[in-house]
């Protein structure tokens, strides 16, 4: 049931990349926390660099985890097309305002949510990381390297043969989950319940 469930999501993040990137932000991060993704990143890019296997989930896991980035990756690609900026006025003294980063219930563990990739100006407007990030690559390029990244993360053998810099590789992919979950905080989760313009 379960894998039928993951199956199930897969195949709605592919179809809706293109035609509601949002929903596919939606989803993504009601399927896994903003802090999931950017620990699987970092743990399969610490892998692809070490001769031990990467086995702290189950291959089909990982391999459904990544193509739900791929997914998030084309959504964002889209979303960065339109040239948008956020719809919030937020300031800098809501920086620290968990309401404006943070979707969770509970206070428990919401620091796990505050962005550490972003700049100041992308954490008041994080529409602005999307053009950087794309900058770099495009949507298939990074899938790629992900790809690889994964494959030498499931091998035992030790190897060097990842052309790109890891390190960039992780602060531009924390980028991205972080600046659409900002956007899957303040547009489309909650956001109704606590706008500045209806607590004032």
């Amino acid at each position: 049931m379960k894998k039928q469930k993951k199956q199930k999501l897969k195949f709605i993040w592919r179809d809706l990349a293109l035609s509601n990137p949002y929903k596919v932000i939606e989803e993504i991060f009601n399927y896994a926390t903003v802090q999931y993704y950017r620990d699987f990143l970092r743990d399969v890019l610490l892998y692809s660099t070490k001769s031990k296997e990467y086995r702290k989930e189950h291959v089909g896991h990982v391999i459904f985890s990544l193509e739900g980035i791929a997914c998030l990756l084309k959504a964002c690609f889209v979303i960065s097309k339109e040239k948008k900026h956020s719809l919030l006025d937020v300031t800098e003294e809501d920086i620290l305002n968990a309401n404006f980063y943070s979707s969770r219930n509970s206070k428990m563990d919401l620091w796990s949510d505050f962005p550490r990739s972003l700049s100041q100006a992308e954490i008041l407007d994080p529409y602005i990381a999307f053009g950087k990030i794309f900058e770099c690559h495009n949507p298939d390029k990074w899938h790629e390297i992900m790809k690889d990244v994964v494959n030498y993360a499931g091998s035992t053998c030790y190897h060097d043969m990842l052309e790109e810099n890891l390190l960039e590789v992780y602060l531009q992919l924390s980028k991205l989950f972080e600046a659409a979950h900002l956007i899957h905080v303040r547009e489309i989760n909650h956001v109704w319940n606590w706008r500045r313009h209806e607590t004032s």
